[in-house]
């Protein structure tokens, strides 16, 4: 009898869970098995050498590596789609900042917890208000659901 496998996907707030679904979008979820038992920062820092020794493709490995390149890059991301709908409030520009948002929507994206395990880290309100929507408050390295949220305030904002 084998032993059972850690299955990722299946743990609460481990990032992972959207993972198969992400694969899929990229046309490859065959390889969703190497993923199952990775940690959200495994994933992260995975190589293309060590693509290569789990037997993936030479092309698949490419597409994979990039596409973990465009994960790590989604806060900056984010933050030059927000400078954009700010300075720019033609309808196609902040349609185009919204379909982003959208695929990214569709990627791994783990929830954030503040290292001290304190929301108060970065005071109450990092996040914006209804009423906020010039001043840029801190939002934490990392904290992509939280840059989401503020985005959308801005964006909502401008409609």
């Amino acid at each position: 009898m084998q032993p059972l496998q850690k299955c990722t996907f299946r743990e609460e707030g481990s990032g992972m869970k959207d993972v198969p679904s992400w694969l899929k979008t990229l046309r490859l979820h065959k390889y969703s098995c190497i993923f199952q038992q990775l940690t959200y920062q495994d994933m992260l820092d995975l190589t293309e050498e060590q693509l290569e020794a789990m037997k993936v493709t030479k092309g698949a490995r490419h597409k994979i590596v990039l596409s973990i390149q465009k994960l790590k890059e989604r806060q900056s991301t984010l933050q030059s789609l927000e400078k954009d709908i700010m300075s720019d409030s033609n309808a196609g520009t902040l349609r185009n900042a919204l379909n982003e948002i959208k695929t990214m929507l569709g990627t791994p994206i783990r929830s954030y917890i503040p290292e001290n395990d304190s929301y108060d880290q970065y005071g109450q309100d990092s996040l914006p208000s209804d009423s906020d929507q010039g001043s840029s408050h801190l939002i934490a390295n990392g904290d992509i659901p939280g840059q989401i949220t503020r985005f959308m305030g801005k964006s909502k904002s401008l409609q």
